[in-house]
């Protein structure tokens, strides 16, 4: 039995200036990666997504390669990690596919995300 690939789409948030930044929002198989996947986020604050300048680009951190590197995905409530909570998983490249796996959240140790595959090459 093959495991169908995960789909993807980064969605870019622009609220209005008073009532936030703009920020990445993961959709992974049509829900929001931030919002529904994880609830409410840590202690009943929702996750925010990181802005687009600290993530997307060939040289940014969600770019995919064979060397696994962790990236900073979303944080939480007041900003500090320890305190409130930050969404990391460490992205690499594993032939074909792009691999987001090793979830953690420095704020909460029982946090857990199954891996999540992504087609990296169009078939």
């Amino acid at each position: 039995m093959t495991t169908r690939p995960d789909l993807l789409s980064l969605s870019i948030a622009c609220p209005p200036p008073d009532e936030g930044g703009v920020e990445v929002r993961p959709i992974v198989n049509g829900r929001d990666l931030l919002a529904e996947v994880v609830p409410g986020g840590v202690g009943g604050s929702r996750y925010l997504g990181v802005g687009p300048r600290d993530l997307l680009g060939q040289d940014g951190p969600l770019y995919a390669t064979a060397t696994p590197h962790e990236v900073r995905l979303a944080w939480s409530g007041c900003g500090v990690e320890e305190c409130c909570g930050a969404l990391y998983m460490t992205v690499t490249r594993n032939e074909d596919h792009v691999v987001w796996a090793g979830w953690r959240d420095l704020a909460n140790q029982d946090f857990d995300l199954p891996e999540l595959r992504f087609i990296a090459v169009a078939g």
